[in-house]
């Protein structure tokens, strides 16, 4: 019968563990570099929606036209990576709103930008909805999900008491 010598058993032991620790430095590295690039598309996703929601809101107010309610289409990408996320407007004490873009597996992997409006400026949801007197071709929601068909960013200015609405949306016309 033939037997294992006790060095044959320590250097079989010592490499299996060292290709275990090499194999999880491996993995560690790869989640690291795939969460960064997640969090640097949703930062970009995020700034994105920011920028033309600003856009909206200095288009509209500057018409000088009296009440007006205008959205503009956004296409934003249907997953990062391969995983789903939402955009919202947040408020947040420090900056006044922004917004927010989360991993929908993962709340906690997140990227938001500052929205810097001006005073007199609210921001619409679902539940606080601009005094329109006619119903718009657009959903007001409080967030849009990755690749949803037709989101938009809309904003309603009322010359009366000349308060903005700005918000997120889905096109229903």
């Amino acid at each position: 019968m033939p037997h294992v010598s006790m060095s044959h058993l320590i250097g079989t032991m010592s490499l299996l563990g060292i290709l275990l620790i090499v194999g999880l430095i491996a993995t560690s590295i790869d989640m690291d570099l795939k969460a960064r690039t997640m969090k640097a598309d949703l930062q970009d996703v995020a700034e994105f929606v920011g920028n033309e929601l600003m856009g909206m809101t200095t288009l509209t107010e500057s018409s000088q036209k009296g009440d007006l309610f205008s959205y503009k289409f956004i296409d934003i990408p249907e997953s990062v990576g391969t995983m789903g996320y939402h955009v919202s407007i947040a408020s947040d004490p420090s900056t006044g709103y922004q917004v927010v873009a989360s991993l929908d597996a993962s709340p906690l992997t997140r990227a938001s930008a500052a929205l810097h409006f001006r005073s007199g400026i609210v921001v619409g949801n679902a539940t606080n909805v601009p005094p329109l007197g006619y119903s718009p071709p657009v959903q007001i929601v409080d967030s849009l999900g990755s690749g949803v068909a037709k989101a938009v960013v809309w904003c309603y200015y009322n010359a009366t008491t000349q308060l903005s609405w700005v918000g997120l949306g889905v096109f229903t016309g």
